[in-house]
C-alpha cells in the first residue's frame, strides 16, 4: 500500500495496478471498458445545511424544525440539530437524520418556556463537517410559550346611559408571545350566581380594547373577558363578572 497525495478537491482519480513476479512475468493492465481497478473523488469541501421553524410561537411540544442539507461531491451522510434557549449556550439536541431534507421534532427539555434558536450541522461521506465546536449562528427560532394571558373588563360606573363604553385590558406573562385577541361576554340573568348565570357572547376574537354597548333602561349588565395569545394559549372566562352597571336612560 501507499499514500496518494496531491489530490485536487472535486477531482476523481482512477487507479489500476499490475503485478510482476520474480521471473519477470508482468500482469496485463485491466481491460476496457473500465480499464481501472478503483476510483475515488477527492472531497475537501464541507456540506451546507439550514433549519427553519414554521411557527414564530407555539404552545405545542414537540416543535417541528424543518431542515435541508446539500453536498455536491460525496453527498450528505448525516445532519444534526443543535439548539439554544434564550441567550444560553448551544447544545446538541441528540437528534440527527440522514438524507438531504426532513423535519426534526424537538421537545423543549423539561418543558421550559422561552425562545429556542435552532441550527444544523451536516457531515458528508468524506468525513467533512460543516463546522466544529458550536454553531456560528442560529438559522431560525421559535418562542415556546405555555402560559395563558390574563385580562379583565375595567370597572364601570354604578349607572350608565343607554349607550356606554366598555373597556378591557390584558397582559401575557413572560416569555409571552403577546395577546392576539379577546372575547367579551355579557350577562343579565342570575349573573351573580356562577352556576345559574346566563352568559352571552358579545365580542369574539376582537383585537380592540374597548367598544360601545347599547343597553335597555333599568337593566343591569355584567361583563367578563378572556384573552388568547399568539402561541394559542387561552385564558378561560372568570367565574364571576369583572364589571357591571345599571342602565339609566330616562331623564329625571
Amino acid at each position: 500500500s501507499a499514500v496518494f497525495t496531491g489530490g485536487t478537491d472535486g477531482h476523481t482519480f482512477y487507479f489500476r495496478g499490475r503485478a510482476r513476479d520474480a521471473d519477470g512475468n508482468v500482469e496485463a493492465w485491466p481491460d476496457p471498458p473500465t480499464g481501472y481497478d478503483a476510483l475515488t473523488t477527492v472531497d475537501l469541501t464541507p456540506p451546507s445545511s439550514s433549519a427553519s421553524t414554521p411557527l414564530d410561537s407555539t404552545n405545542q411540544s414537540p416543535i417541528a424544525v424543518d431542515w435541508s442539507a446539500a453536498d455536491g461531491t460525496s453527498g450528505v451522510a448525516l445532519t444534526e440539530l443543535w439548539y439554544r434557549l434564550d441567550s444560553g449556550v448551544w447544545l446538541a439536541s441528540g437528534l440527527s437524520h440522514g438524507g438531504e431534507s426532513g423535519t426534526f421534532f424537538f421537545a423543549p427539555p423539561g418543558g421550559t418556556n422561552g425562545t429556542y434558536s435552532f441550527a444544523t450541522r451536516a457531515g458528508d461521506n468524506a468525513g467533512n463537517w460543516e463546522w466544529v465546536g458550536t454553531p456560528p449562528s442560529g438559522d431560525d427560532q421559535t418562542l415556546y410559550d405555555t402560559f395563558a394571558p390574563v385580562s379583565e373588563v375595567e370597572a364601570l360606573p354604578a349607572c350608565s346611559g343607554g349607550s356606554f363604553a366598555v373597556s378591557w385590558i390584558g397582559s401575557d406573562p413572560s416569555p409571552g408571545s403577546g395577546i392576539q385577541s379577546y372575547d367579551v361576554q355579557t350577562c343579565t340573568v342570575d349573573c351573580q350566581l356562577p352556576e345559574d348565570a346566563v352568559w352571552v357572547d358579545w365580542l369574539v376574537g376582537t383585537t380592540e380594547s374597548s367598544a360601545s354597548f347599547n343597553g335597555e333602561h333599568d337593566h343591569g349588565y355584567y361583563f367578563r373577558s378572556q384573552a388568547r395569545d399568539h402561541a394559542g394559549n387561552e385564558e378561560g372566562y372568570h367565574k364571576y363578572a369583572d364589571a357591571h352597571t345599571i342602565v339609566d336612560a330616562v331623564a329625571p
